[in-house]
């Protein structure tokens, strides 16, 4: 007989808070069209975007979350990384509320749940520091069961109803032999945020983990580094997400008009067609957080100067914590059909082209050194710094985002050990970063910033500082000699 899982601790499923106000509701959602205003006469290609931002405000209420904090205790992990460990997740600790609940397992050669999903009142919390002061390393590395562990806890919970969950993964190395391996595990029902530490861990494993979830991310830090906060702002920028989602089943619907849709990219969301129209499922969307939609269409020859629809834009969500559907109203994009068209594309569009066009820069990058192909990559990469760069990247801060993505990765191509060791990683979790539209930290995760949302960036500052303070509280402490005769 299996062990059992079902003693969760009861606790508010939402805020205790005003309800929002039906016509509130809408404005959990922010939608803008950018496109330009004008085209020419003859038949011609278009392109627009359509972003989508989750909007949070006076009145809303937040869902309480189930954690499942997944980590490697394996003798690898041994030292500074487990320290390392420690401030992370005492940071998060901090970041939780009595409405969410966490349970931590851990997994060496077997997996232990070393509490049940306990509530983060101050008592919970104090509970759950104790365990996390007390870890140790010991044995081998079974990624696969300490999953299956995680997944029975979230499964056999009590009380579910109204409530998030996530699974927070930390692994610094790869699956030992002798075990079932992880790609055995159904983790498609629960996202799967997976932190790979250091330069041992398997990218492609905690990649295709967090890829196969629900939307999770893949996220890698530098554990080596002394006074390195990388796995705190990791760590914090996930949970900032987890903590701020807004709505739940967002779908984004575009229907076209006097035009033919020819494609839609909006990354890794799936879609689903008929003749006229395209809907895209992008699932949760956190607060600030923008989903952003390229539609290509081909607009028909016209005979005469003329205004008109060509795509009509709505879309649906279920508020989180609450119960019931909304549909939006259907909004157009428009646009003048004229023999001297005279504007230009607006920025937020090309910034979203850019954006895109480097994301698929990357991945192919990665793929010619999977090959061994390393100059080959190279080229690809400084062509895409060089198209980075006539976008102005010092006004833009976007776009000096995304050449700081391709110069670290050309970093990481210098030596076929270093793109084993680091370089793979940090294009793998770029790629899925990129396709989800969704923040994860990667090489210095500070100089990606302009693409989070706002409250990774506040969360993100504040593990920098308790980073420190923990670092400066051991440096301030005294050093215990211990006399030769006593030993």
């Amino acid at each position: 007989m299996g062990i059992s899982y079902n003693d969760d601790e009861p606790v508010s499923a939402i805020l205790e808070v005003d309800s929002a106000p039906e016509e509130f509701v809408s404005e959990k959602i922010a939608v803008e069209i950018f496109n330009k205003a004008d085209a020419p006469l003859e038949n011609t290609d278009y392109r627009l975007v359509i972003e989508l931002m989750g909007s949070a405000g006076t009145g809303d209420r937040r869902c309480g979350v189930d954690i499942v904090a997944v980590l490697d205790v394996s003798y690898s992990m041994w030292g500074k990384r487990m320290e390392k460990l420690k401030t992370s997740m005492n940071f998060l600790l901090t970041k939780l509320t009595p409405i969410d609940r966490l349970s931590i397992v851990t997994f060496s050669s077997k997996a232990v749940r070393l509490c049940p999903l306990t509530g983060m009142n101050k008592d919970g919390q104090a509970k759950i520091e104790m365990l996390i002061n007390k870890l140790e390393a010991d044995s081998y590395t079974n990624i696969t069961l300490g999953l299956q562990t995680a997944l029975s806890v979230l499964a056999q919970r009590r009380q579910r109803d109204g409530r998030m969950t996530a699974i927070m993964l930390v692994s610094d190395g790869e699956q030992s032999s002798g075990y079932d391996h992880p790609s055995t595990v159904d983790v498609s029902g629960v996202p799967v945020y997976t932190f790979g530490l250091g330069i041992d861990h398997d990218s492609k494993e905690l990649y295709e983990i967090a890829s196969r979830s629900d939307k999770g991310t893949y996220s890698i830090a530098d554990v080596e580094g002394e006074d390195s906060a990388s796995l705190n702002i990791a760590f914090s920028s996930c949970l900032a997400g987890i903590l701020s989602v807004v709505v739940q089943d967002l779908e984004l619907t575009v229907t076209q008009l006097d035009s033919d849709i020819q494609d839609v990219s909006a990354g890794n969301y799936n879609q689903t067609r008929d003749n006229e129209s395209v809907t895209i499922s992008f699932g949760n969307l956190y607060n600030r957080e923008k989903r952003k939609t390229t539609v290509f269409l081909s607009l028909p020859h016209v005979q005469a100067r003329t205004t008109s629809d060509i795509l009509r834009v709505s879309y649906s969500f279920r508020p989180s914590g609450e119960g019931g559907l909304y549909d939006s109203p259907p909004i157009s994009a428009t646009v003048t059909r004229t023999s001297t068209p005279v504007t230009v594309e607006p920025v937020q569009l090309i910034n979203e082209v850019a954006r895109r066009d480097t994301a698929n820069t990357i991945r192919e990058a990665r793929e010619q050194a999977d090959i061994h192909n390393y100059d080959g990559a190279k080229t690809t990469l400084e062509n895409r710094e060089r198209s980075l760069d006539k976008l102005n990247p010092e006004a833009n801060e976007l776009i000096k985002a995304l050449k700081y993505e391709v110069q670290e990765f050309l970093r990481l191509l210098r030596e076929p050990e270093i793109y084993s060791e680091e370089g793979r990683a940090f294009a793998l979790s770029s790629e899925l970063s990129h396709g989800l539209q969704r923040f994860a930290a990667r090489g210095d995760a500070t100089q990606l910033l302009p693409l989070a949302i706002p409250l990774v960036v506040l969360f993100s500052n504040q593990a920098i500082d308790f980073d420190q303070k923990i670092a400066e509280k051991k440096r301030k402490k005294p050093l215990i000699v211990v006399q030769a005769d006593t030993l």
